[in-house]
């Protein structure tokens, strides 16, 4: 549980846009909406969640870049402080339709050694 605490915090400060030392940050069109992406993943990072489609856990998840067959993602919606449900994503499962929501943070967990 602490290390999922740790992640979300560490996500929460990654929508506030606090840039690391000697980091710029592209700037996000806040009323697109972001999703943060996190853990083990190749490319850990907020994304733009696109207007006028929706964008499924699963997407975000193979768009961020899988660094094993497959992952548990944890889904925590900014509105609540613990996790929301896991799913489990590989690359040729069947994407359940899940929309990311705003703000939501995605901490992805694999399943298998890395």
């Amino acid at each position: 549980m602490e290390r999922l605490k740790s992640a979300f915090l560490l996500a929460i400060l990654a929508f506030a846009g606090v840039p690391a030392d000697g980091q710029q940050t592209a700037p996000h069109d806040m009323k697109a909406g972001v999703v943060a992406v996190i853990g083990d993943i190749a490319r850990c990072d907020i994304y733009p969640v696109p207007t006028g489609t929706a964008l499924t856990v699963r997407q975000a998840v193979i768009n961020a870049g899988l660094v094993s067959e497959s992952v548990n993602v944890t889904v925590i919606r900014a509105t609540q402080d613990r996790a929301q449900w896991t799913q489990p994503v590989t690359a040729t499962s069947a994407d359940n339709g899940e929309p990311v929501v705003s703000g939501d943070v995605l901490v992805v967990q694999s399943m298998s050694p890395l």
